[in-house]
């Protein structure tokens, strides 16, 4: 979808084959991320990502999150207007803290479990880039 003045809806997919934007159905991607970029607010917010079952656990989430974040930060270069990413942790591990992907990123709960409300800064999560190479050298190289 085009941008327009107050904000830009997203999605980044990784797919076996091309997929028709227009019909997008996400039975037809490994994963994916949707997010909106809200001019008015100032935030990124995330509103679905997934992986199927085959990837959960590989970094695949990790790694949409960073590529959301790093497109995000693009616009910032002229504006600084975007410094904040917030969503609802709906996942599986929501509130495990040992295995919650979105606290390696840096995002923290801003309300009481069980609530699932996250926010965090934008910038912790595009210089998670480097933590991610590392620990996935070997599988980006498949990419």
């Amino acid at each position: 979808k085009k941008p327009d003045k107050n904000g830009e809806s997203v999605i980044f997919y990784i797919s076996e084959n091309i997929i028709d934007t227009e019909n997008f159905n996400t039975d037809d991607a490994l994963g994916f991320i949707s997010f909106y970029i809200d001019y008015i607010d100032n935030d990124m917010s995330v509103l679905f990502i997934n992986t199927i079952d085959k990837f959960k656990g590989k970094g695949l989430g990790t790694f949409f999150m960073i590529l959301a974040a790093s497109y995000t930060n693009t616009l910032n270069v002229k504006c600084k207007c975007i410094p904040t990413i917030i969503l609802d942790d709906d996942s599986d591990n929501s509130w495990n803290m040992k295995h919650n992907i979105y606290v390696k990123l840096g995002l923290k709960y801003i309300n009481t479990k069980p609530e699932p409300e996250m926010k965090g800064e934008l910038m912790d999560v595009v210089n998670y880039w480097n933590t991610f190479q590392k620990k996935y050298k070997n599988k980006l190289a498949l990419l």
